[in-house]
């Protein structure tokens, strides 16, 4: 296990893709980690916000300081390919693919580079999250209760807002936990829509590598049609950033993610059959 995980730490710093996400979200971490030192400097504890709602990942904010939030959302439909989606296309293009073929086995091959790209991908995502959790855990204090948008935690509002959150009981338990596991699943997400990508491109590699772009893309943006077809009920929304809300004002499905992952993987699934056959068909190869 450990070595595996060594293997795919050399692979992330080998490849362009995973160095320019690691990049991008460093930068944006940085940033808001910058603002938020400014703002609170010399405050006093009483003054001062639980840390986790000043993480990235966090839009609870009056402050104005939601940029970075929302800039990652912009791009997320990239990042989420650029570690790991091109990985079968650019061996597809170069031959090296047949070569892997003969030498590994067809299904042992592509079941290796699905692996690779969910793992790589969640790496790449986990490490910079769980880095701008535990830096913004250890530069604010955690004995902070205040809420960015200056609701007391005895408050009727504070109380809607707290039943609007994924996991509720298990944020009242331990909130610093609650947090990690929402990075996790957001980095799951990312491995799952990269491993997606890669299923995609072996079950009919396009000519050019933006193309790989597009069902992430689109897949994400048409979950804004699903409040419309699902309805609202008790307030849920469905739309997928509203789930990157550590701290989100709306409700959200605590079924609608295990549903996603499941389709996700069932997708892969189906386009990696549909590559398969037409693999075989087409070289030959067993």
């Amino acid at each position: 296990m450990i070595k595996s995980f060594k293997s795919k730490i050399i692979s992330i710093r080998n490849q362009k893709g995973s160095i320019i996400t690691l990049i991008a979200l460093f930068l944006l971490i940085l940033e808001n980690y910058r603002k938020h030192i400014a703002f609170y400097s010399g405050s006093d504890v009483s003054m001062m916000v639980y840390p986790m709602k000043l993480i990235l990942m966090s839009i609870n904010n009056v402050h104005g300081y939601s940029g970075e939030f929302m800039l990652f959302m912009y791009l997320f439909p990239v990042l989420a390919v650029l570690p790991a989606g091109f990985s079968f296309l650019e061996e597809h293009m170069t031959g090296e693919e047949a070569y892997l073929k003969l030498r590994m086995g067809h299904k042992r091959y592509i079941m290796g580079k699905l692996r690779d790209a969910f793992f790589t991908t969640t790496i790449v995502f986990l490490i910079p999250l769980l880095l701008d959790i535990f830096v913004t855990a250890a530069t604010f204090p955690m004995s902070a209760l205040g809420d960015q948008i200056d609701f007391g935690i005895y408050s009727k509002e504070y109380e809607s807002q707290l039943n609007s959150y994924l996991f509720k009981d298990f944020f009242l338990s331990s909130p610093l936990l609650y947090t990690i596991l929402y990075a996790l699943l957001i980095s799951m997400f990312a491995g799952l829509l990269g491993m997606l990508t890669v299923s995609i491109s072996y079950c009919r590699p396009p000519k050019f590598r933006v193309i790989l772009f597009l069902p992430v893309f689109l897949m994400l943006n048409l979950t804004m049609y699903f409040d419309s077809y699902l309805g609202r009920p008790e307030g849920i929304r469905y739309f997928w950033y509203e789930y990157f809300f550590v701290f989100g004002e709306y409700r959200k499905s605590k079924a609608y993610i295990p549903i996603v992952f499941l389709l996700l993987i069932a997708a892969t699934a189906l386009f990696t059959f549909i590559g398969s056959k037409r693999s075989k068909n087409g070289c030959g190869i067993q």
